[in-house]
């Protein structure tokens, strides 16, 4: 059965993944920093599946430094460094980078999806996400179908 809406609730319960209701909405900027440190140290898929574990089934904040140093201890990232990459500000470029692009998408809510030149902004029922991907793959194979009927004079 597909779901109403897309919410990582109803993605949890598909998958079997106990997801709760945060009691706080953090401000996720100093974990988005912390996992750009971790990007560098090539852990940034373990980091981000434990800060998603943090926040969604933990109920912890992670807006805040304590609890992202401690799940970074827990995935083996260095604190003492991660901390000083924090202070230093080496990160600004790279955020600024995300940033951008997220801007040139006209990202403004979470989720958001980027489907071919389509963009879906905020939780959308399942519908208009799947229409959008048919619509994304119709429009490619047409565009594929003028480029394979160009006369090709070295054919």
């Amino acid at each position: 059965e597909e779901p109403d809406a897309f919410s990582g609730l109803d993605l949890g319960l598909k998958s079997g993944v106990e997801i709760k209701q945060p009691l706080i909405i953090a401000n996720s900027s100093l974990a988005m920093i912390a996992a750009e440190y971790a990007r560098q140290e090539n852990l940034f898929e373990v980091f981000h599946d434990a800060v998603f574990r943090a926040y969604w089934q933990e109920g912890k904040n992670i807006g805040e430094i304590k609890v992202l140093m401690g799940v970074a201890k827990t995935i083996g990232l260095d604190t003492s460094r991660l901390n000083a990459y924090i202070k230093d500000g080496k990160w600004k470029d790279s955020i600024k980078k995300h940033n951008s692009s997220a801007q040139d998408h006209l990202v403004s809510s979470v989720p958001t999806f980027v489907i071919g030149e389509e963009t879906i902004l905020g939780a959308q029922p399942y519908n208009v996400i799947k229409e959008t991907f048919s619509k994304t793959i119709h429009s490619l194979k047409s565009k594929e179908k003028e480029i394979n009927d160009f006369p090709n004079p070295t054919r």
